[in-house]
């Protein structure tokens, strides 16, 4: 019997079991995820900076999506984490911890970024 898929961070099989166990499909999630990555981090760090809430809600709130669909349970439940925060309004943990998320995420990326490229060769 095959064990538990799990790299680091990512939990393939849990992944894989949101597309119907469809690899093309999971990787092809796999590859905007990590594509569209730097940019969403930005826009995470951007909206500390500036304290626009509403805008770091957002993208937590489509950042837990993404990593539940994407097998990243450890990057799920952070994210759930700062998504609860933000609809209590507890700002000061959100501007206190913000780096915990975007240093998991930039890992969970380069996870799944040499994975991807491990499966290219």
């Amino acid at each position: 019997m095959e064990g538990k898929k799990t790299f680091g961070h990512v939990n393939m099989e849990k992944g894989l079991e949101m597309f119907d166990n469809d690899r093309d499909v999971y990787m092809e999630i796999v590859k905007l995820f990590c594509k569209n990555a730097s940019k969403q981090i930005e826009s995470i760090v951007r909206s500390i900076e500036k304290e626009d809430y509403a805008a770091y809600g957002r993208e937590i709130h489509t950042l837990k999506s993404l990593a539940g669909n994407l097998g990243a349970e450890e990057l799920l439940r952070l994210a759930v984490k700062h998504d609860t925060a933000y609809k209590r309004k507890d700002y000061l943990f959100l501007k206190n911890s913000y780096w915990e998320i975007v240093s998991l995420y930039s890992e969970v990326v380069q996870e799944l970024n040499g994975f991807y490229a491990d499966r290219d060769e």
